[in-house]
């Protein structure tokens, strides 16, 4: 019989409990290896001076884990390492939603100055100067949906968003006076000319008071958290923990092999939990998610007769 040398590569497939049997692609994967885990007993046998005599070897325990390295960072595989409950965002609009900036009319005019010291060509490049600014209450950045939703929504829906400041709520801020900074093309001398008050950053949900004279001249409207915003969120999804204990289902992997004639590996129910870390950052290598698929039940290895 000749040799069935396997140099392994394929793909792996995840049917979760209560997912009506559907077999989700896991996407590309760096690497997976099965290991046999065995408990036994033994039994040494308690007459004579043969230590080494051995009365029972016995196998108690046979499990297999499968280890999976994905490298497709989708927010279903981040489930899987999360072992959270995945949801789709809400993207009802939201109207009138307060702006808990606090007293921030000095760090506004500051943002403006470091705004208008700039030396960049377009309000996009400004973008830097945000993300790098401080966020929340007491700033001149808002993070949308932050009255609302744990951590703020994620990013909003460039059309359609508005913003009120009086002591009413009432007065509208022209929508001249607020960019979308990530589309705008105009150069920064050109918004500040167009008195531009307000940056837009939809993908980050984020918004930047950028004049303070926005507040019009009742100022004081701003300090009484009545800047108004209306919005409305993107669709997407959430991965949120603390609402399951494990996470089951069905493992397939289904060998393509470079060279030989390669085994298809079916584990009928196993427990998937994480094995290891997510690097969120590294300059050197892509972010990767370990996972641990232990069979609850039993394995079974398909291959084309020799």
């Amino acid at each position: 019989m000749a040799d069935n040398i396997i140099l392994g590569s394929g793909r792996f497939h995840v049917a979760l409990d209560g997912d009506g049997g559907r077999e989700r692609y896991l996407g590309d994967t760096l690497s997976g290896a099965l290991t046999p885990n065995r408990t036994n007993l033994v039994i040494p046998a308690s007459d004579g001076a043969d230590v080494n005599r051995k009365l029972a070897d016995v196998t108690t325990e046979l499990t297999y884990v499968l280890n999976v390295v994905m490298k497709s960072m989708s927010m279903e595989n981040i489930q899987l390492f999360m072992q959270g409950a995945l949801s789709d965002a809400d993207v009802t609009a939201v109207v009138d939603e307060v702006a808990a900036l606090g007293n921030v009319l000095d760090e506004a005019a500051a943002l403006k100055a470091a705004i208008a010291a700039s030396t960049v060509g377009s309000v996009a490049d400004v973008l830097r100067l945000i993300d790098e600014s401080d966020v929340g209450p007491g700033t001149a950045v808002y993070r949308l949906g932050s009255a609302r939703v744990a951590g703020g929504v994620r990013a909003v829906e460039a059309a359609g968003l508005t913003a009120k400041v009086d002591d009413s709520g009432a007065g509208a801020v022209a929508a001249a006076a607020i960019v979308d900074a990530e589309a705008d093309g105009r150069t920064l001398a050109e918004l500040r000319a167009a008195a531009v008050k307000v940056l837009a950053f939809p993908s980050r949900g984020l918004l930047a008071v950028v004049d303070k004279t926005v507040f019009g001249a009742d100022q004081s409207a701003q300090e009484k958290g009545k800047f108004r915003i209306s919005y409305t969120p993107a669709a997407g999804k959430r991965v949120a923990t603390g609402s399951k204990a494990t996470l089951n289902g069905a493992v397939r992997y289904r060998e393509d092999s470079l060279i030989g004639q390669g085994r298809h590996l079916y584990l009928t129910r196993a427990v998937l939990a994480p094995n290891g870390e997510w690097g969120l950052k590294s300059r050197s290598e892509e972010q990767r998610l370990p996972l641990t698929c232990t069979s609850e039940g039993a394995v079974y290895v398909d291959g084309a007769a020799a």
